[in-house]
């Protein structure tokens, strides 16, 4: 081969692998946009210096706000601050603490995840605080926790909650909550998470719920992590659905087209094994399962203590995008499965989203993250009220109490 037709094969080569990175790239573009569907590889083999950081911060007892808990994996820490959050000397996110035995007031607990605890808004303007200022005969505990999942939700309640003896519980679920339902070391499921724990998760057995523990439920553990990553996650790995569910970053997937084809090829699972049926969760898969065996033993153990619970579905903006575009909601087969079982259930995603859309100005319901402002909160929390005294719910709360006619 001469060296000026090595160059032009050279050149050819080039070209047709620009095409095809082009073409590879308008692919992952349509996938992320259309089908929402994006290129998430699983960390497998290393922290990032923020996280190991974040670790150091919590051993070294300087971490403001989170704590690392035994059970939970983690928490809020009592009486702890930062920026714009302040927690009580119980470790819920309010200004002052609570007595055990409720008062004259009903007492609404609410758990969950980012959305109950209500980031990235000041204590006096989450939903939970709203919704005493609509009725001054509440009084509402807020135990929601960032990061959490339906599980952590439902651990926290038995761990932390249910010695308050609240009259109605309600059940934060944000609908990318049943995903975190199968993860036990957060970096596994989201790559770049700041909070880089483990966590428990629960299994079904059969149609059991089996709890597998938090692995590292010791501060020296993440001692022995941060020494010797690679065994630690190893470890972790043979408990974590999607340390094997996702696919391996790699330096090949530096290039568009690796990036693609492992999309594709995750895309072609098994049916049993998606977890999602096109925008909806498949009720096949192991996380729905999972999930809903957990919505339903958390609702049983709230009754069991004579309080009422109720599952709140709380939306995100890819819940309106779904909704607006593809007149789809993803937990709709949970709703199914909730009216079978006859557990009560909140849903005001399409209500909130004319609210949103009617708006002179929609982006004052979010904050920068696409959490609720304070100004969206408040209208979660007439959303919730609405159904509270409408479904007769705050009624039969006060006829339950002794006394109560």
């Amino acid at each position: 081969m001469t060296k000026k037709s090595f160059l032009f094969t050279a050149i050819l080569i080039l070209l047709n692998l620009v095409v095809l990175e082009g073409l590879a790239g308008l692919g992952l573009l349509y996938l992320h946009h259309r089908k929402n569907i994006e290129y998430r590889p699983a960390m497998k083999d290393r922290l990032s210096d923020g996280q190991r950081a974040m670790i150091r911060k919590i051993l070294d007892g300087k971490a403001e706000y989170i704590s690392h808990s035994p059970e939970l994996g983690w928490s809020i820490l009592p009486n702890g601050e930062h920026d714009i959050y302040r927690a009580n000397a119980q470790g819920l996110r309010a200004d002052s603490d609570y007595t055990l035995t409720p008062g004259s007031k009903l007492r609404i607990a609410a758990f969950g995840d980012s959305f109950v605890h209500c980031d990235e808004v000041s204590n006096d303007q989450t939903w939970t605080k709203h919704l005493t200022r609509l009725d001054p005969g509440l009084e509402t505990l807020n135990f929601g926790v960032g990061g959490y999942g339906l599980d952590q939700a439902y651990l926290r309640y038995l761990h932390d909650g249910r010695r308050f003896r609240p009259d109605i519980v309600l059940i934060g679920f944000m609908t990318e909550n049943p995903t975190r339902n199968m993860s036990i070391f957060r970096p596994f499921y989201l790559p770049h998470s700041m909070m880089p724990l483990s966590k428990p998760r629960f299994r079904l057995d059969g149609e059991k719920l089996t709890l597998i523990a938090n692995p590292l439920d010791e501060l020296a553990d993440y001692e022995r992590l941060l020494r010797d990553e690679k065994n630690v996650r190893q470890e972790l790995s043979h408990l974590d659905f999607f340390y094997f569910y996702r696919y391996s970053e790699d330096p090949l997937d530096f290039f568009l087209t690796a990036r693609l084809f492992k999309v594709l090829k995750k895309i072609y699972l098994k049916p049993r094994d998606k977890i999602f049926n096109g925008y909806e969760y498949n009720p096949r898969s192991e996380v729905f399962r999972v999930s809903m065996a957990i919505v339903e033993e958390f609702a049983a153990e709230v009754r069991k203590e004579g309080a009422i619970p109720i599952v709140v579905f709380l939306p995100n903006s890819g819940d309106f995008w779904r909704l607006k575009d593809h007149n789809v909601k993803n937990y709709r087969p949970f709703m199914e499965i909730m009216d079978e079982k006859g557990i009560s259930y909140f849903d005001f995603t399409a209500e909130l989203l004319d609210e949103i859309l009617k708006d002179e100005d929609p982006a004052t319901f979010y904050s920068p993250q696409y959490h609720f402002s304070g100004k969206g909160n408040e209208y979660v929390a007439r959303h919730i009220y609405r159904r509270l005294k409408e479904g007769g719910f705050l009624d039969e709360a006060r006829h339950r109490r002794p006394g109560g006619h």
